[in-house]
């Protein structure tokens, strides 16, 4: 059996190993949620500045947690803002979606923010395709709904496999001061 002493120092380890300086700073101030969302996937979207990454890095924080007290095995876990696979060389891109298939939990942050050629459409449909096939945990942020991404992609397979295999948030409330 795992110690609150473990617990605490599991989190630390996850919030200064796995999560960007900002978010990780952010996440510090905000006591541990202590519950495990029963999905095993989650699409966040909602307007620029109302918590999308922050509720996703909640969200991957609780389940990391919950898998340290509740397994012996350790999950992976990877960060990517999708805005930055422009920057990716082409070598580096296949890689990143390689890694984005394999890893047990996903979090793509900013999903679509930036047009999307169709050969990174397609790398996005067997990202999405292959992790419910193998039932991996999937976080999802977007300023663009479903709707809106379907005319961004110009197809619907992705946002209709998102609408029936992840559990949709909208969030609404502005943190913008």
């Amino acid at each position: 059996m795992r110690t609150i002493e473990k617990y605490v120092e599991k989190r630390q380890y996850i919030l200064k190993n796995m999560f960007p300086p900002m978010i990780c700073s952010i996440l510090k101030e905000i006591p541990c949620i202590n519950r495990y969302c029963g999905s095993k996937n989650f699409f966040i979207t909602g307007d620029v500045y109302t918590g999308k990454t922050i509720k996703a890095s909640l969200i991957a924080e609780q389940i990391l947690i919950q898998n340290y007290l509740h397994s012996p095995n350790s999950m992976s876990f990877c960060f990517f803002n999708w805005s930055d696979i422009y920057l990716l060389s082409l070598d580096e891109q296949k890689k990143t979606i390689e890694n984005c298939i394999k890893t047990d939990i996903l979090f793509i942050d900013d999903l679509a923010v930036s047009g999307i050629s169709d050969w990174l459409y397609n790398s996005l449909y067997q990202i999405i395709n292959n992790r419910l096939l193998y039932e991996k945990i999937t976080i999802i942020t977007s300023n663009s709904d479903l709707e809106k991404l379907e005319k961004i992609f110009q197809d619907s397979r992705i946002c209709s496999r998102i609408e029936r295999h992840y559990e949709l948030l909208k969030l609404t409330k502005s943190y913008r001061k």
